[in-house]
């Protein structure tokens, strides 16, 4: 019987290639346990570990402290000396923590080591802005970061996180030395005429998840635009605010989610106009549940879809919900014009005023809806007034909306049995039969906070 140690280099990288995880970065999914397999299975042998080392910098998850552990230091050197794995590395994710046993402080022979690294390595304009502010804390970081970003020029996807933070319910305690997100991207404190353009010129994918309060400010924008022109889909959580003039600027800006980060208005008026963004949106997620700002700075759901209204032949998915008590004049808008959207998520209440007041007859937020949607979601029902999703299930049976294939329903946990069964007569729906039955035609899903059911329609 052959042993692994003869097999062929391609059969080596095939059978390394099965453990691993290859789908995009996500919050939601831990990929980090089958990138720890094949470093196991790199143990076998030396040519099962030549076939693997290209997997594992592939994907490549560094958990953070202050200071910087050696495992990070001696990752940016190998990357520094070995170009075949500085050129496969793809995605990357930087996890900022905290110690819990034990308060890290970093000594002045913390900020010598990387010092010794940022020369060793050819970064003397890094080494002068730590030398220039050794006792700064921000320095360290954004030095030990551009460093990292140095190596990692062909990344196509990055996502940046942090442990430590305060429980919104709660008391907002310790913030940990990386609490804020911004603080870790490269340059920050580097002088523009040292800044290289496009340092980050393949990157096309940034989630910044803050985890705690965190400002940012219109320059940081438009930095990271410089960093990273190419830049097509952005993720943000838990800033303060967010200019209405950030994303302006990014030319290829297909997907923005921004969740705990509101919008604000500028005091510099002059700045440009809100969600002026180059043409070719395609998906727009916003969603956020309390501000710091006065009602007067504020954005509302309205201004949000009249903004988006300039990207309506581009537009595909649209989320919009704000816990944010508003007053709004003229409270109605429409989603009509979007006739390329196919998947809404929004709280009607948000852009109509006869739907929260509950009145006769469906509303013209409703029957104004674009007939390509293939999937609608209601984030709130502020009554048990259903004229609006009578009309829409007539409408759907009847054929009026001959894409929609779901319509989905968040409801207050107290109250889902009614909706259960509310639902359940307005939709003619059933519970999911048995295998073997035809394919339903329709499905609709009543979410509480705890559970969800679903309902098929066969028409």
């Amino acid at each position: 019987m052959a042993s692994i140690s003869s097999l062929p280099p391609e059969m080596l990288g095939e059978i390394a290639a099965c453990f691993q995880d290859d789908t995009p970065l996500s919050v939601k999914k831990d990929w980090k346990a089958d990138q720890k397999t094949l470093a196991i299975l790199s143990r076998v042998s030396k040519s099962f570990q030549y076939a693997t080392q290209p997997l594992l910098y592939r994907k490549i998850y560094l958990a953070v402290r202050d200071p910087a552990g050696l495992d990070i230091l001696s990752l940016i050197k190998v990357l520094y000396h070995r170009k075949d794995l500085r050129s496969k590395v793809n995605k990357v994710q930087l996890h900022f923590e905290k110690a819990l046993s034990c308060h890290l402080e970093r000594t002045m022979d913390d900020v010598q080591k990387l010092d010794h690294l940022a020369r060793e390595i050819g970064q003397t304009s890094l080494s002068r802005a730590l030398q220039g502010n050794t006792n700064c804390p921000w320095s360290y970081n954004n030095v030990l970061s551009s460093l990292l970003f140095h190596q990692l020029r062909g990344v196509s996807q990055v996502m940046i996180t942090g442990l430590c933070g305060p429980n919104w319910n709660e008391d907002f305690g310790v913030f940990n030395h990386f609490d804020d997100a911004w603080s870790v991207l490269p340059y920050l404190l580097i002088p523009p005429s040292e800044t290289p353009e496009a340092l980050l010129p393949n990157l096309t994918f940034l989630r910044l998840d803050a985890h705690v309060i965190t400002t940012i400010n219109l320059s940081d924008f438009h930095l990271l635009t410089r960093l990273a022109p190419n830049l097509k889909e952005f993720e943000g959580c838990g800033f303060v605010s967010v200019p209405v003039q950030a994303f302006n600027t990014f030319k290829r800006l297909k997907r923005l989610s921004l969740s705990e980060a509101p919008f604000v208005d500028s005091d510099f008026p002059n700045q440009g106009e809100f969600l002026q963004i180059p043409p070719g949106l395609h998906s727009f997620y916003y969603s956020t549940r309390f501000s710091w700002f006065p009602d007067e700075q504020n954005i509302s759901p309205m201004r949000v879809r009249r903004a988006l209204a300039q990207h309506s032949d581009t537009l595909i998915d649209i989320h919009v919900q704000c816990h944010i008590e508003m007053e709004e004049h003229e409270w109605f808008d429409t989603f009509r014009m979007f006739q390329r959207l196919e998947h809404l998520s929004v709280d009607p209440a948000d852009f109509d005023l006869n739907y929260q007041n509950a009145l006769d007859g469906p509303n013209a937020f409703i029957t104004t809806l674009p007939r390509s949607l293939r999937s609608l979601t209601f984030l709130a029902q502020h009554h048990s007034d259903f004229t609006d999703i009578e009309w829409l299930a007539d409408a759907v049976h009847e054929g009026d909306f001959e894409n929609l294939e779901s319509f989905t329903i968040h409801v207050p946990y107290r109250d889902r049995d009614f909706f259960h069964k509310a639902m359940s007569e307005i939709w003619c729906g059933i519970d999911k039969p048995e295998s073997g039955e035809d394919e339903a035609s329709f499905c609709v899903k009543v979410v509480s906070k705890t559970d969800s059911r679903e309902f098929w329609c066969y028409w």
